[in-house]
């Protein structure tokens, strides 16, 4: 009969070798072989003064190798794995991944390792992972130290930061217990992070209008007083893009970062009316482009299925004919509707920075965003909800994920439904061009 074969994580029979020295047994050498997690066969001994001192130094290597899951590789993880070689585990997955964008791994990345560049505004200890839970053992890491981490990131209000850390240390556990050195993943077992849900806030006609006629007016450079914007004096001229980009904010609800990615070429100028094709956004990863990190990512936050065409109302077009010569563009022009003073693509940052001068005190609490609630408001109060959703490029309306059906075999047609006649008649009092 053939030999049965050693189990996984089970050894086969103890061997004895007297160690010599000088002719005389200064003590012995106990030894097996042990099979791995991976199948292999693997020598394995210890010394002692006596037999039974051997057998019994052998016997706890034995225990601990059972109970780490094997021999450590440079792969594997086990119960003495620390969160440090973890995380750094966890990155590397994340990198070989295709359904995480580059910018994404930039956001996991920063919340797990401490930033190495210089800046004041960093503080001095920030609450990373790395920084927190870096030296606990796979044993050591349970709910209540999971807790103790999340704790003062909760207490300082931060509750999207929490939220984004339990997301990573539960990828990064899964990992642990997919490798044997934990049984369950002690994430699961956290409290829920709950945030109390704020009522859309949208703009008013008569706001709409009074916001319209404080941007063109601070693009002169003119005191604002009611607004607390003195007058300019110097430094860089007031950009007179931020009116028009608020113009388009309306006319297709799309995002701020989709708005500052168009392109003369993305606006259809053979139909009428003029329609516009919202396929990119402006994403940050740094080292990437020649804007510090920012660059024209060529597709939208929800990838292809965000990817619309949209019918401009007569407000947008007269925009871009007199405030952007629109009538003189060429055909495949890829200029940037909105570049930086360099040509380049405009920053997040320094455009909302832009766009808090701008605003003042009297419109502190407007942002890009409001402009999509408030389209969002006056489609669904004129149309449907499902007009609102496309319009926005959401997937489907109340945030549903498609069927398989509609998702992978469906035909997705980007051209949505034609609200541009109910937006000009919104915005026909607003005082546009």
């Amino acid at each position: 009969m053939p030999k049965t074969p050693t189990e996984i994580g089970t050894y086969g029979d103890i061997s004895y070798t007297a160690i010599t020295k000088g002719g005389e047994t200064v003590g012995y050498r106990a030894r097996t072989r042990f099979r791995d997690e991976d199948g292999e066969l693997r020598l394995v001994e210890r010394t002692g003064q006596s037999k039974s001192k051997a057998k019994s130094q052998l016997v706890v290597a034995l225990k601990q190798r059972v109970a780490e899951g094997g021999a450590p590789t440079d792969g594997s993880v086990t119960r003495n794995t620390t969160m440090n070689k973890l995380a750094d585990l966890y990155l590397e997955e994340c990198k070989l991944d295709e359904g995480i964008s580059p910018q994404q791994l930039h956001h996991i990345q920063r919340e797990i390792n401490v930033s190495k560049l210089k800046d004041r505004r960093v503080k001095a200890t920030p609450t990373k992972i790395k920084t927190t839970m870096g030296g606990l053992r796979m044993f050591e890491v349970t709910t209540a130290r999971i807790e103790l981490h999340l704790r003062p990131i909760l207490a300082a209000g931060n509750k999207a930061k929490a939220e984004k850390h339990k997301q990573i240390l539960k990828a990064m556990l899964d990992i642990a217990v997919r490798h044997g050195a934990l049984k369950q993943n002690p994430v699961q077992a956290l409290k829920p992070i709950r945030y109390k849900a704020g009522r859309p806030k949208a703009l008013g006609r008569e706001e709409t209008h009074r916001l319209r006629a404080q941007l063109r007016l601070y693009a002169t450079g003119a005191a604002i007083p009611e607004a607390g914007i003195p007058q300019f004096v110097k430094g860089p001229r007031r950009s007179p893009l931020l009116a028009v980009a608020t113009d388009l904010w309306m006319a297709t609800g799309a995002r701020c970062c989709e708005v500052l990615a168009l392109r003369r070429c993305d606006v259809d100028r053979s139909l009428t009316p003029w329609r516009v094709t919202i396929d990119a956004t402006i994403a940050y990863v740094p080292g990437i482009g020649t804007q510090g990190g920012y660059f024209r990512q060529e597709h939208t936050k929800t990838g292809e299925d965000g990817k619309r065409v949209i019918v401009l109302p007569p407000f947008a077009i007269r925009t871009l004919q007199e405030a952007m010569g629109a009538d003189a563009w060429v055909d495949h022009d890829e200029t940037l509707l909105f570049p930086c003073r360099t040509g380049g693509v405009w920053s997040t940052a320094n455009f909302f920075r832009a766009w808090r001068a701008a605003c003042g005190t009297t419109f502190a609490w407007v942002t890009p965003k409001s402009f999509r609630k408030t389209v969002a408001t006056v489609l669904e109060n004129e149309h449907d909800e499902t007009t609102a959703g496309k319009q926005l490029g959401h997937l489907q309306p109340g945030g549903k994920r498609k069927s398989v059906t509609r998702k992978h075999y469906i035909e997705h047609d980007p051209l949505v439904p034609d609200s541009s006649a109910t937006l000009e008649e919104f915005y026909a009092g607003t005082g546009a061009i």
